[in-house]
């Protein structure tokens, strides 16, 4: 399991961590971050997260988690003043969310799930991909050997990044194929207006950077205006 994986998510204005110790988040009341300022929300062993609109996703070694958050309030549709708006806006940061888990949807056992723009997707444990009504969409039957927690799902525009082992994996609608790419780390950018197709692969001693055609139409892909914030 990775040791850590950070999130920011603007909407809460939240940073957030997953690791061993399950999943944290800061919310700094001033310039430098206190104690006071870090909270657990998920205490269970935590290797992804990801998030949309008032939800963050996370896996965990007992199953898929949702923290549900009560939703913000955008200040163009705020009824006062702009003080009354602040105070609303740290009001809503001091409820903490509710944890939702998603163990089966109908008879399904849920190993894992990831974003793709404004859905989710999840992964059984037979290694189907299905979507939020159970409905089976592909198989990544190729890692059934591989323990879950050593499984890394990372949306992008373009399709799911699935990091197992050394390797990398575009997953999309032409199906699985591997990635020829040595990588000490890489990055997508699933919610930049001008990089969501972007893939940057950091390895020894440079940075690849790899541009894809997006194909709207194809599994797991999606318009990169379905996730920016308005």
């Amino acid at each position: 399991m990775r040791k850590k994986h950070e999130i920011w998510c603007p909407v809460f204005v939240d940073h957030y961590t997953a690791g061993n110790d399950g999943v944290c988040s800061i919310v700094p009341k001033m310039k430098f971050i206190q104690d006071k300022d870090v909270s657990t929300i998920i205490s269970e062993p935590c290797n992804y997260l990801d998030w949309f609109e008032n939800k963050v996703i996370a896996n965990t070694r007992v199953g898929v988690k949702f923290a549900n958050y009560q939703p913000m309030v955008k200040e163009k549709d705020f009824q006062g003043t702009k003080k009354e708006f602040w105070d609303k806006i740290n009001h809503l940061k001091t409820i903490k969310p509710t944890v939702q888990d998603v163990n089966e949807i109908g008879n399904v056992k849920i190993a894992s799930s990831f974003y793709s723009g404004n859905k989710v997707y999840y992964i059984d444990t037979d290694w189907n991909v299905i979507g939020e009504c159970g409905e089976r969409i592909s198989s990544v039957n190729e890692f059934s050997d591989t323990k879950s927690s050593d499984f890394y799902v990372s949306s992008s525009s373009f399709g799911a990044i699935i990091e197992s082992g050394d390797s990398l994996f575009l997953l999309n609608g032409l199906g699985l194929n591997k990635m020829n790419e040595d990588f000490a780390n890489y990055r997508v950018f699933p919610r930049a207006k001008f990089y969501s197709n972007h893939l940057h692969v950091i390895k020894d001693d440079c940075l690849s950077i790899k541009i894809f055609k997006i194909n709207q139409n194809e599994k797991f892909t999606y318009n990169i205006n379905e996730v920016l914030r308005t």
